[in-house]
């Protein structure tokens, strides 16, 4: 089964059983239905969550793994394919089936089938999540392969494989401003990396992701389609019909969960309409989400999985009540009012899952699916017949090309929408919270409107709890954020707020996974200002993100990083400020509330590009002053350390380059002396950072440090005249053995 994000949630087997003995007392379908849920999460939770757990990162292993769903990873210049562990070897230590992970090979490399039997080996490792105020769980396990020649291939591809393979090479490959044919293979084939990056997020943030997911909508269209073809036909080899296109469809495009789902139910439904017994959706519902997770106890942690159960619910349970309240009304009213209930019914159904991993809501998704889930279906419709089209003639499919490309031209416009409050806004809540905001207005939507509105007044209580309390003068903050191996450094006075470097991980939306969620925890919906120290992803990649989703009054970057220094995510950055960007030279002041900044001269323009040109700053709030170095090395801090340069004592150093051991030099710390030292870098990363010997300099200059791979967020807070503050939000990691 696919791997998904797990929920930090587990509930208890006796609460679950008690729930599955409750929903059975009830009796009906809704009945069935919860109890074969209960069932199934219970099954899930008596699973070991990490049969992996055990494995050391820096010792190689080798495995046989069953490959699955394949996709090039262009930014990376990697395949990264979904694979099911066969059995996995370490030392003297084996584990058997222990699960899936993601298989990672050099571009070079000769693609994997999927259904073929590989025998790799490589370093298993997954990344340790983020320690902030509001964590991100630990991401799933990736073993990495460095070269084609580890990679033994022991069965071929089976015959589904080389049926999707024969599919993909038919298919014109989508090429610029082909919109068309990527939106093709995403909705039909399930390859939403052939669509751009940026339209993804944008999508998602706009809270039509789930429309690229291989779902019913997908299923359903397909059936509609195989039987108008196919009326001719007696009823019973109508039915086998379909249920052989469904069956093909799930074979060829893959066991994703929401397909996996939504296939299954269709087929129950096909078998009752042959046995000419009336289709009863919920019981099928019920039957195939406990049956799933009886086989296969793990998919209940399965986010794609926990969705698709949910919303579908939400549907299902909401039509029944909704539907006959509007038989009466006239059928263009109808078809609205049923459309607004059913989306915001799977919407809220699935809240208690889809708010604590995303932390995010959309205000404005409900009325863009309106507009969206028509246009979709009919784009799959038409992307249904292009298919069949391009695998009987090709030349043929290839003259409809523009027009398909005309209707999926809506697909650009969710990049159109400004990143605003209105649009989509983090909100971080937990698996109680969500499931009580989905109480409250599931009761709402359903409920008399003399009895909602109370419980809408309980829902608003809920989304205000956490909003930030005015009264008195706040103290002055810096938050070191947990984002892996990079920076990302947030000063803020109140509302005024400036965030200095954003972090960045290849293939992870850090702006909307954690830095939106940790800002809005704060109470901070949006910046006064984003500071790029320098270009490197580690520091750039993650403003980039943040830009799109948060509204951000100006780009602040050194006046030595131009238009020309090649950087993409600087290209991508000043499209996004257009107009809204300062550029700082040595010796330039800003302020921020009661913050002040600083450039030093210290003529880091004239060394060589690299990290020595970073954009270093003195910032000074409430008699306390802080040394913000970027990545400096060993060059541009003896160019800090020249007399006059930094003027004075620092009470707080953001180290430079993460602790390297070609940082931190004693000429600079002799010159700084700060009295605390926070280093900014990832858990177990592969740089050694940090170094000992930056490490032993700093305490030999009688420097507290402080580090993110260990304790996570660090947040340091101040008032006039006081002393610093210094908290964690979470317990730290249990250090490296």
């Amino acid at each position: 089964m696919a791997l998904g994000p797990e929920l930090g949630w587990r509930p208890a087997p006796l609460l679950l059983l008690a729930l599955a003995a409750l929903a059975l007392r009830l009796g009906g379908g809704a009945g069935r239905l919860g109890a074969g849920l209960a069932v199934g999460l219970l099954a899930g939770s008596l699973t070991g969550l990490d049969t992996l757990a055990a494995i050391e990162p820096d010792r190689p292993v080798a495995a046989v793994v069953r490959v699955g769903s394949v996709r090039l990873a262009p930014r990376q210049q990697e395949w990264v394919a979904r694979v099911e562990v066969e059995r996995l070897r370490q030392g003297e230590r084996v584990w058997h089936r222990p699960g899936p992970v993601f298989l990672h090979l050099p571009a070079t490399a000769t693609r994997p089938a999927r259904g073929e039997e590989v025998r790799v080996r490589g370093f298993l490792r997954r990344s340790e999540g983020h320690l902030n105020a509001v964590p991100t769980a630990p991401g799933p396990y990736r073993l990495r392969v460095k070269s084609e020649y580890l990679l033994t291939r022991e069965e071929p591809e089976n015959l589904w494989g080389a049926l999707q393979r024969s599919l993909d090479e038919r298919l014109p490959a989508p090429g610029w401003g082909r919109e068309g044919e990527a939106l093709t293979r995403a909705l039909v084939l399930g390859r939403p990396e052939a669509l751009p990056e940026r339209g993804l997020r944008a999508m998602r943030r706009a809270g039509l992701g789930h429309l690229l997911a291989l779902s019913g909508l997908h299923v359903s269209m397909l059936a509609a389609a195989t039987a108008f073809f196919l009326a001719w036909l007696p009823p019973l080899a109508q039915r086998l019909a379909i249920a052989l296109a469904v069956a093909g469809y799930l074979a060829i495009a893959g066991p994703s969960p929401s397909l996996l789902r939504s296939s299954l139910m269709a087929l129950l439904a096909v078998a009752a309409l042959a046995s000419r017994r009336r289709p009863l959706v919920l019981n099928a519902l019920a039957v195939v989400a406990a049956g799933l997770a009886l086989l296969s106890p793990r998919i209940t942690r399965d986010l794609a999985f926990q969705l698709s159960c949910s919303a579908t619910a939400g549907i299902l349970l909401a039509g029944g009540v909704i539907a006959p309240r509007w038989r009466r009304a006239p059928l263009p009213l109808r078809w609205l009012a049923l459309g607004i209930t059913m989306s915001l019914a799977a919407q809220l159904a699935s809240l208690p899952f889809a708010l604590p991993a995303f932390a995010r809501l959309g205000l404005a998704s409900l009325p863009l699916n309106l507009v969206a889930i028509p246009w979709i279906t009919l784009f799959l419709l038409l992307a249904f017949g292009w298919v069949a089209v391009a695998l009987a003639a090709p030349g043929v499919a290839a003259t409809f090309g523009p027009a398909l490309d005309f209707v999926a031209r809506p697909l650009a416009w969710s990049e159109l929408l400004p990143p605003s409050r209105w649009v989509a806004f983090a909100f971080p809540a937990s698996f109680g919270t969500s499931s009580l905001l989905a109480c409250a207005g599931g009761a709402a939507l359903l409920l008399p409107w003399r009895r909602a509105r109370f419980v809408l007044l309980a829902g608003a209580g809920l989304l205000l709890q956490g909003a930030p309390s005015a009264s008195g003068q706040p103290p002055v903050e810096v938050v070191f954020f947990d984002v892996g191996q990079g920076d990302a450094t947030l000063l803020r006075d109140g509302r005024h707020a400036v965030l200095v470097d954003g972090g960045g991980i290849p293939g992870v939306d850090l702006g909307a996974r954690v830095l939106a969620p940790n800002l809005a925890w704060l109470g901070l919906y949006e910046l006064a200002a984003l500071v790029v120290t320098h270009p490197d992803a580690d520091h750039c990649a993650g403003l980039l993100d943040l830009a799109r989703s948060m509204p951000v009054r100006e780009l602040i970057v050194a006046d030595w990083e131009g238009d020309g220094d090649g950087s993409d995510c600087l290209a991508e950055l000043g499209s996004i400020f257009r107009g809204r960007i300062r550029r700082l030279a040595e010796g330039d002041r800003f302020e921020a509330g009661r913050w002040r900044f600083e450039v030093p001269q210290a003529r880091l323009r004239d060394l060589a590009r690299g990290n020595d040109r970073s954009l270093v700053l003195i910032a000074e709030a409430e008699g306390r002053r802080l040394l913000l170095a970027g990545d400096v090395e060993r060059r541009g801090e003896e160019r800090l350390a020249a007399p006059g340069v930094l003027g004075g004592r620092f009470d707080l150093l953001k180290v430079p380059h993460h602790g390297s051991a070609s940082s931190s030099s004693e000429r600079l710390l002799a010159v700084a002396r700060p009295r605390l030292a926070v280093i900014s870098c990832g858990a177990r990363n592969r740089f050694g950072h940090p170094g000992t010997g930056a490490l032993a300099r700093l305490r030999a200059q009688g420097s507290v440090v402080w580090r993110t791979d260990r304790g996570g967020m660090v947040v340091v807070r101040w008032r006039p005249g006081g002393p610093l503050a210094l908290w964690r939000p979470l317990p730290g990691r249990r250090a490296a053995p």
